[in-house]
């Protein structure tokens, strides 16, 4: 019986004497592979090295971060959700972890708390994007029909960055939704102007030809969407309105 502890604790004592450090430079591997794989679009391979970063290194905001980023694109939403809560907690309510749980909770059409904590992010002085979460509140209003907080939530990311092109997008969408379509479409041909392949602006300013009797003018944009993305939602929408607007 003493022999077989001897050997047991031989066994354990190398995982026992494991330095800590050595333990984190493996979780900072595993976590750097991981955006690694999200950048290139593969989150099963992120997926993967989240979940064993996390393990060596379960309160690094970080890591829970991007093991929710993984689980968000897989569309494990309520996973993706508990991991932004811990991240959030771990990293002290980081900015960036609250701007991206706000865009959780559009996918998950929880609008009210995607708007709660895209402004949260938005009012944080130490956020350097506040833009995009501006923007991600005026998603939110227009699914919450509040379209004139929407002009406001955009024109507010427009004036830190005239040139972004998503808070042109949803301020014509807003405009839209307010029966204004000639200011929808001077943001939308921003938007184009800025992003030149800008799908889905290309789209909405397609609609909104069409619906001011510009049937030329829409025709040429749907044209754009077809031969931007053929195969999408938008440019197969696109390719009907082309054969009834002949």
């Amino acid at each position: 019986m003493v022999l077989r502890l001897l050997i047991i604790l031989a066994l354990l004592l190398p995982v026992a004497c494991t330095p800590v450090a050595d333990v984190k430079k493996d979780a900072s591997v595993h976590e750097t592979l991981g955006f690694s794989y999200l950048q290139e679009g593969n989150p099963t391979k992120a997926l993967k090295e989240f979940l064993l970063a996390v393990e060596d290194d379960p309160e690094n905001p970080d890591v829970r971060s991007g093991l929710a980023q993984a689980y968000h694109r897989k569309k494990a939403f309520e996973l993706a959700e508990g991991q932004y809560l811990k991240a959030l907690e771990y990293s002290h309510g980081d900015p960036k972890v609250r701007n991206n749980l706000g865009a959780l909770y559009l996918d998950m059409r929880r609008w009210e708390d995607a708007l709660r904590h895209f402004r949260l992010a938005a009012d944080n002085l130490l956020f350097g994007s506040p833009e995009v979460a501006r923007t991600g509140m005026a998603v939110a209003q227009i699914k919450l029909g509040k379209y004139a907080d929407a002009v406001e939530s955009c024109q507010r990311a427009l004036q830190i960055d005239p040139q972004y092109p998503q808070a042109r997008l949803y301020l014509g969408e807003a405009y839209d939704a307010l029966d204004k379509p000639e200011l929808a479409i001077v943001e939308y041909r921003k938007a184009v102007a800025f992003v030149p392949n800008y799908l889905e602006a290309h789209y909405r300013l397609g609609m909104s030809y069409m619906r001011q009797k510009k049937m030329k003018e829409a025709r040429d944009e749907f044209d754009k969407v077809v031969n931007i993305a053929p195969e999408s939602d938008r440019g197969r929408l696109a390719g009907q309105y082309l054969k009834l607007l002949k």
